[in-house]
């Protein structure tokens, strides 16, 4: 374990500890814990290999070790119930921005945010895998968050579960990267869209329309069907059925057919 503390992420939102961990149960489980005890606003956790890491609605995140980014961190911020769906939209599009900063050029097009904050690339066939996922954690009593992203690096096999599913960035550009220079774009990229939310509200959502994947296609979402045709000004996915418009807060978005 490493407990990294300094000036050297002077002025940024995220990383004024960085706690390194060969191996947890789970980042967010962590970071929880040292909330509870007093850990400052930007703290990290980030481990090599995670035992019992999960994603969105209760789903197993595969951790195996040395290969990719599990790190969680803690926010401070009090975020009113209307903002809610916007911090979501903002820390996937962090992850998008991180992610496209890394690859360099041509990542823009390979790489695609499933709503709310999934980050999908396309893979040789045209096929959408994904390749990183968020987990936002409340801690009403701390007026807290805790932010878990897991990035899919170097990691070249995978589960047969999540053959068909899954991707890493090295599976689609060819080559490795550098993880710890990963996990300082996260915190400065996510960091960023954070408080640009702070700022300007539901201006992140134009500034996630062009990015979203499957805008103009059909798609499910919990057992409704329609055209995914947007987001409105709160973040709410919009689905066009027949006449109908109807909006999501949550739910799992699926491509038909």
């Amino acid at each position: 374990m490493l407990e990294q503390k300094g000036n050297w992420w002077s002025g940024r939102r995220y990383g004024c500890v960085i706690r390194v961990l060969k191996e947890t149960d789970s980042t967010n489980d962590d970071v929880r814990w040292a909330g509870e005890r007093g850990a400052p606003q930007g703290y990290v956790v980030l481990a090599h290999a995670q035992k019992k890491g999960r994603g969105r609605m209760g789903r197993r995140w595969e951790s195996p070790p040395g290969v990719n980014v599990y790190l969680s961190i803690l926010d401070r911020m009090k975020v009113p119930m209307t903002q809610t769906p916007l911090l979501s939209l903002a820390v996937g599009l962090g992850v998008f921005d991180a992610c496209v900063a890394l690859c360099g050029e041509g990542a823009e097009e390979k790489l695609w945010i499933k709503w709310p904050n999934d980050l999908l690339a396309l893979d040789a066939m045209g096929k959408y895998r994904k390749c990183a996922g968020v987990l936002i954690e409340s801690l009403p009593a701390l007026q807290s968050l805790v932010i878990g992203i897991g990035v899919n690096v170097n990691q070249i096999t995978w589960p047969l579960a999540l053959e068909e599913e899954a991707i890493s960035l090295c599976q689609i550009f060819q080559r490795d990267f550098d993880r710890w220079q990963l996990v300082q774009l996260l915190l400065d990229k996510v960091g960023a869209r954070v408080s640009q939310v702070e700022a300007e509200g539901s201006r992140i959502v134009d500034c996630l329309l062009n990015r979203l994947a499957w805008i103009g296609r059909p798609v499910t979402i919990d057992g409704f069907a329609g055209v995914f045709i947007g987001l409105d000004g709160g973040g709410a996915l919009c689905i066009q059925d027949g006449w109908k418009v109807r909006k999501f807060w949550s739910g799992t978005l699926r491509l038909a057919g």
